[in-house]
């Protein structure tokens, strides 16, 4: 509730009376393949470290703080290439010939099977449902410390990496998962069992249904 907070005059004193109750949401899985995906070498991608960014173009989605920490290790590196999908708004993309832009896509799961590590770099988020689908994809995330994002760093024992939304931590933070396969892999695979464990569609029922009853034993008037 982070941003309501920030950004609605008031809101913390009409909050403050309130019987607030929340319910995890959840997201479909999402199914990869075992073996290195068509799309990549499609794409140009074969033997490239592929990070990975979804979502509007946007300063409060942090697609300005990807793009100035991602296009210097871009630079500097032959082995590492960016895929972004999203809206082409807001903010312009940069030309190079390793930064790849698909748009909006309805397959979430092309992004996710080409990419080694996803970036979430939210400056305000809620509790954002493409962090749940990358999960769901057992991808490593690396995610800016705010909102949503800490409620899930929390909630699952740091299941993800976590910067503090600034340019530098986040090439920082990026730089040092990339050349750690070992790091890589052990995250997406936190990733994949807190997802089993706590945002499939089934647990997002569960946690509706008693909630509700949770709602109607307190206040019910029979």
């Amino acid at each position: 509730m982070d941003p309501y907070y920030d950004t609605i005059p008031g809101f913390a004193d009409l909050a403050a009376d309130k019987d607030i109750r929340f319910v995890v949401t959840g997201a479909p899985p999402v199914t990869l393949s075992h073996n290195e995906p068509p799309e990549k070498k499609r794409l140009g991608l074969e033997g490239k470290k592929v990070v990975a960014f979804m979502g509007r173009h946007e300063p409060i989605k942090g697609y300005d703080i990807f793009v100035d920490a991602m296009l210097p290790l871009v630079e500097a590196r032959p082995d590492l290439a960016v895929v972004v999908a999203g809206r082409l708004d807001g903010v312009v993309p940069p030309s190079h010939p390793r930064w790849l832009e698909i748009g909006w896509t309805s397959s979430p799961e092309v992004l996710f099977s080409i990419s080694d590590v996803f970036v979430l770099p939210n400056r305000r988020t809620y509790f954002d449902l493409v962090l749940i689908e990358a999960m769901a994809a057992g991808k490593a995330v690396i995610a800016s410390a705010t909102g949503g994002n800490i409620s899930v760093f929390e909630m699952t024992s740091g299941a993800l990496a976590l910067f503090d939304g600034s340019v530098q931590s986040l090439m920082n933070t990026v730089a040092n998962l990339i050349d750690n396969q070992d790091i890589v892999s052990d995250l997406g695979l936190r990733a994949k069992q807190a997802y089993e464990d706590y945002f499939t569609l089934e647990k997002f029922a569960k946690g509706y249904k008693e909630t509700i009853g949770e709602i109607w034993r307190d206040y019910a008037i029979i």
